[in-house]
């Protein structure tokens, strides 16, 4: 069985949409958030990486498809950090997630940086 961790709804909400839903969420609650839903390792640079950050979504979203997409965080974020704690309480149960690197984190760097000199 997978491990499976508890943390606030709000705080998955903002990694899945990519917008903050929570005061006080710090970088180190979006890492932990990230990795246990992919299922490895994300290094810091990943976290502002669109590719990445879209796995996290749709990891998140495909457990939790209730939560509010980043288009409807973006018209009105209170509306959303509302609809997700209505949908979900307060605290989700988040299970670990069995994805696979598609690329390495020095090969994530480069793309992203247009090749390392």
């Amino acid at each position: 069985m997978a491990e499976t961790k508890t943390f606030p709804t709000l705080q998955v909400a903002s990694c899945a949409c990519g917008i903050i839903l929570q005061d006080g969420l710090s970088y180190g609650d979006m890492a932990e958030i990230a990795e246990h839903a992919l299922g490895h390792p994300v290094w810091t640079h990943e976290l502002g990486d669109e590719k990445t950050m879209n796995r996290v979504r749709d990891a998140i979203h495909g457990a939790f498809p209730q939560l509010p997409t980043r288009e409807e965080a973006q018209a009105d974020h209170f509306a959303a950090a509302d609809r997700a704690t209505a949908a979900y309480g307060e605290t989700i149960n988040l299970e670990r997630g069995t994805n696979e690197r598609t690329e390495g984190p020095i090969a994530s760097l480069a793309r992203m940086t247009g090749g390392l000199q």
